[in-house]
């Protein structure tokens, strides 16, 4: 299929992000973990191939029976009722009325069915006889809005008597068989997961306020302890053998054994994560069916337990990650089905939060590798640890090494990621952040100072404004979107000069200037009154817009972000001290990879650490600037003309062909097919990412929190500017001194 993509300028920030799986509420860090118990082998259910996407998975705890429900594709809603072999399977279809949102369906007893929908954004129950036909319906006055928040994140429970529904976080109600709903008292708990019992009737996986986990009945009459959570679950049903229940919580698979969460699996065997799991039955004891979704659509699998006879003989090389670590689990799974004849078996070690000491997983990690007890593969950056002799030099292992030497990189990156002619970490794809304006302008300049950036803004002709509608975020997300604060950082001799005038005429600049809103702006602030806000391209053409400050992550979004400007382009970067204002940092899609020097496998660490530059690595990571040349000109050669004979057509490295266009209209509903670069454009970009290669910036989020915490006291008050930056930098000197020096 063809897509279409255009690649809008947006300002970026030195923020984080966070992702959600599909049916869970909010999630925190999940349960301690420790080397998984299992290995599991991943078998896909060809049954399900008659399915667009399957909305629900359950089991009846006394038949045994597994009911698979979805949307055919055809467009019909239909269920397959199955055992744990997945062979034969009987149908049963559904049709809703015309109005009617279809949410989810939950296995009953005597082979029956309860289909939930939402109809005048109230949910209501059909029940499907054991024959397939309808037999009655039940309306509730539980309120269902699928237009507000779309049509998954709602979850029905068969138990005696009627039915348990959960609507995304909000509280889980209790549903008779006459229709009338209670809202299902948890005594102040937290719902952080609902199964069924071995009657079949539904329990509650609860956290109380001080972190501790309890079993409860729907009722409250029994509740069994189950030590301290801090993730509610993405999935959950009942075990079988000696753990009484099943989770799949946001680093893994775990099962409940007496009062204890215990890890069965980190699915680094498994082409999926923890975030992909939807739904989860037990269909034998140590075998799983799971519901999971992927770029392409809702996929089933069914987990059985691997013959780790073969692992003996291998190396296990422990791979430290932390929950949602990205990429890691992928590659893990990736290593380990590709080197299945090798010398080493890849296993991710996680490091979470304790909730009973309240150490995060940085810390845990960061007191492992300074205490030398961290595993060999370190994948996520330790705030200091890189710049004081904990990690091994990977120049060593280069200059060693038959497949891989210094020279296979792109300009730039190693010297500007090396650490006093040392590399203790890699990291393997890279993204740019820039800023850019019109050339035409007289008081446009390349890698600008902070004195000309402010008197830009100061020469912009009436109607332009210096970003697009500035009013509508912080003026410490506005602050922090035209300064790079690691430009007053010296790492390597853990010195500082926030104090600089510099600094404090950003911060009056952009207070004075009232370039964004107070906290109680924001607060009251409604979204809708800008909903274009910076994301509106024609505003550069139409010069209502000096400056697009924007994320690079690949070539195409050079290509796609220049041509909004319909003028020629100057990379400004962002002001700096130095005279370079671009800058690259970890990709969203990579990570950070580093040995430590008490590693009890560096070789095979290695060896893991290399595979990020394979092939393999390459083709998993293709939406960003890799930093091995081979791999770097392959995804620059995507943009090229006539390229597999496709004209007008650019590759994008991801499935399929993709059109480059540039949208014409503020709605975003027309566009203009951009043409493939020319060879000569191409290199002018690759050297643009050479260039940006050579800045490669280190984050720190003790740093970026102490900065966000003294400028939103800046701009919430008439604390001055210069004491201000004083205080930020008494504060963030002490830091460097205490973690880099």
């Amino acid at each position: 299929m063809k897509k279409i993509i255009a690649l809008t300028a947006a300002l970026v920030m030195l923020a984080g992000a966070v992702s959600c799986g599909k049916k869970s509420a909010t999630k925190k860090d999940s349960p301690t973990a420790v080397s998984p118990v299992f290995s599991y082998n991943p078998a896909y259910i060809e049954m399900t191939d008659s399915f667009s996407r399957i909305v629900s998975l359950d089991i009846n705890q006394k038949s045994g029976q597994i009911l698979i429900f979805g949307q055919l594709d055809s467009g019909s809603w239909s269920g397959f009722i199955t055992d744990s072999g997945f062979s034969d399977h009987e149908q049963f279809d559904f049709t809703p009325a015309e109005d009617e949102t279809v949410l989810g369906a939950a296995s009953m007893g005597f082979g029956k069915t309860a289909v939930l929908t939402s109809l005048n954004n109230s949910a209501v129950i059909h029940v499907i006889g054991s024959d397939g036909t309808a037999e009655k319906s039940v309306q509730t006055d539980i309120p269902i809005d699928t237009e507000e928040s779309g049509d998954f994140m709602v979850n029905i429970f068969s138990c005696a008597n009627g039915f348990v529904i959960r609507y995304g976080s909000d509280p889980a109600y209790f549903v008779a068989e006459n229709g009338i709903a209670e809202e299902i008292n948890t005594g102040g708990a937290d719902i952080f997961g609902i199964s069924a019992d071995g009657e079949g009737n539904a329990v509650m996986l609860l956290h109380d306020s001080d972190g501790e986990g309890k079993i409860s009945s729907v009722n409250g009459d029994s509740t069994t302890d189950c030590g301290k959570l801090s993730s509610s679950a993405l999935a959950m049903c009942r075990g079988i053998g000696k753990y009484s229940y099943i989770a799949v919580f946001t680093n893994g698979l775990y099962g409940l054994e007496g009062s204890e969460w215990v890890m069965l699996s980190d699915f680094s065997d498994t082409p999926f994560n923890a975030l992909n799991i939807l739904d989860i039955v037990t269909t034998a004891e140590n075998e799983f069916a799971v519901l999971i979704w992927t770029d392409s659509g809702t996929e089933l699998y069914l987990l059985s337990e691997r013959d780790i006879s073969a692992l003996k003989s291998k190396k296990v090389i422990k791979i430290a990650a932390i929950p949602n670590s990205g990429n890691v689990p992928d590659m893990v799974f990736e290593y380990n089905e590709t080197h299945k004849d090798g010398d080493y078996h890849m296993e991710i070690v996680t490091y979470d939060y304790q909730p009973e000491t309240g150490e995060t997983a940085a810390e845990l990690l960061k007191s492992d590798i300074i205490s030398g007890n961290a595993p060999d593969v370190i994948t996520y950056p330790v705030d200091g640890i890189d710049f004081n002799g904990y990690y091994m030099n990977l120049f060593d292992f280069m200059e060693n090494d038959p497949d891989i030497s210094q020279e296979d990189f792109i300009p730039n990156i190693l010297d500007s990621m090396s650490v006093n002619g040392k590399l203790p970490y890699i990291v393997p794809h890279l993204e740019i952040r820039t800023m850019m304006a019109k050339s035409k302008f007289p008081f446009v300049s390349e890698n600008w100072s902070y004195d000309e950036f402010i008197a830009a803004y100061e020469a912009m002709p009436d109607g332009m404004s210096i970003i697009g509608n500035p009013e509508a975020r912080s003026m410490e997300e506005n602050f922090l979107s035209f300064v790079n604060i690691y430009d007053f950082i010296d790492y390597e001799k853990a010195e500082c000069n926030f104090d600089s005038p510099q600094f404090a005429a950003m911060l009056d600049f952009v207070r004075d200037n009232k370039l964004g809103m107070t906290y109680d702006e924001l607060v009251n602030y409604d979204p809708s009154l800008n909903a274009m806000n910076n994301y509106d391209p024609i505003a550069l053409a139409e010069n209502k817009k000096l400056i697009a400050g924007t994320n690079i992550s690949y070539f195409q979004d050079i290509w796609v972000q220049s041509s909004y400007f319909c003028d020629d382009v100057t990379f400004t970067g962002r002001p700096s001290l130095s005279g370079n204002g671009t800058f690259t940092i970890p990709s969203n899609y990579s990570t950070s990879l580093s040995i430590p020097k008490n590693a009890e496998n560096p070789d095979g660490a290695w060896d893991f650490i290399k595979f990020y530059f394979s092939e393999t690595g390459y083709q998993k990571h293709r939406l960003s600037f890799p930093i091995l040349q081979e791999h770097f000109d392959k995804t620059a050669d995507h943009c090229l003309e006539n390229k597999a004979g496709n004209e007008n057509l650019a590759k994008l490295p991801d499935d399929g062909w993709v059109t480059a266009v540039r949208y014409t209209n503020a709605e975003l509903t027309e566009y203009e097919i951009l043409e493939p670069l020319t060879e000569e454009e191409l290199q002018q970009y690759k050297e643009f990412v050479y260039t940006a290669a050579g800045n490669f910036v280190r984050t720190d989020e003790m740093t970026e929190y102490i900065i966000y915490d003294e400028i939103t006291e800046f701009f919430n008050s008439s604390k001055s500017a210069e004491d201000t930056a004083a205080m930020i930098q008494n504060r963030i000197s002490i830091y460097l001194s205490e973690t880099y020096g």
